[in-house]
């Protein structure tokens, strides 16, 4: 290792001029320019290599500086505008991730259009084929569906519920309760005759296979209730406008309701129509043919 000497020599960068104070070597050292980095080969035996640097005569040599008019565009400050750049140095820094991620989508959209196609032509065939099923198989196949036997069954069910709800009516208070449920089933009623309509083009053979006792029997219900009907609306003791409005209701709804199926579908005659308003049930039993 070379020995390093005491004294000290001054050494001025080629490329900015700044001054560096060091200690003299023996040897051939480099020395860096701490503010423009620039490297100066230091020799003992001559004097520092300048070559980068420029005479006074040389600067003529140079071309005149350019001028630019205007102003100089500021750096970019808003958010919106470094999101941009962050975007675009993401897509050029993975380009090939987001090529394959639009192959997977497009991939991923054909199946799910494909499959929406497949779905729609077995709905369409699907649906053709339900159109050719009878409306009586339909009857029979679907549960909440009504039919001729259900529908008798229900009547008997609300006459009845409005036998025991008549027979539950002992004074003024009772019967106000009375009214609401009494008008509930005189709306159940007045749908009888429409559904009755509708069974005979829904379940013609349903009908035919019905026992004959069973359309006696709807006269039966339809003349008891009516005289329930009457006998409460002949005590006065217990008389409210809003019970006899209902009471009124009840008895017009259970006369069509027993006239339309007994007529529509059943070998028997159908109850008498009253003529009066106050609806008086008839009580001519039905008669076999």
């Amino acid at each position: 290792m070379a020995e390093i000497m005491t004294r000290e020599t001054v050494v001025q960068c080629a490329s900015c001029s700044l001054k560096m104070r060091t200690k003299a070597f023996e040897v051939r050292v480099r020395v860096t320019c701490p503010k423009c980095s620039t490297v100066t080969i230091v020799d003992p035996a001559t004097k520092p290599n300048m070559s980068n640097a420029l005479s006074v005569d040389e600067f003529a040599k140079l071309p005149e500086p350019i001028l630019v008019e205007g102003e100089v565009s500021r750096p970019a400050t808003r958010a919106s505008t470094f999101r941009r750049f962050e975007k675009n140095a993401y897509k050029k820094a993975n380009r090939d991730l987001i090529r394959k991620n639009r192959v997977r989508m497009i991939q991923t959209v054909a199946v799910g259009v494909l499959s929406i196609g497949i779905f729609g032509a077995v709905v369409t065939f699907g649906y053709k084929s339900l159109t050719q099923v009878s409306r009586e198989t339909w009857a029979e196949i679907v549960p909440g569906m009504s039919s001729p036997d259900k529908m008798l069954n229900q009547y008997a069910t609300i006459c009845a519920k409005c036998q025991a709800e008549c027979a539950s009516i002992t004074d003024k208070e009772s019967g106000e309760k009375a009214a609401p449920q009494i008008r509930l089933m005189a709306g159940s009623l007045r749908e009888v005759p429409g559904l009755v309509e509708e069974m005979i083009q829904l379940a013609p053979n349903k009908i035919k296979e019905l026992d004959p006792s069973r359309f006696k029997t709807v006269t039966e219900d339809c003349k008891l209730t009516q005289e329930c009907v009457e006998l409460v609306r002949g005590n006065k003791k217990i008389y409210s406008q809003e019970l006899f409005s209902a009471l009124q209701d009840l008895a017009i709804a259970n006369e069509a309701a027993a006239k339309a199926i007994v007529s529509k579908w059943g070998p028997f005659e159908t109850p008498n129509s009253t003529s009066d308003t106050q609806a008086t049930p008839s009580t001519t039993d039905p008669v076999v043919p």
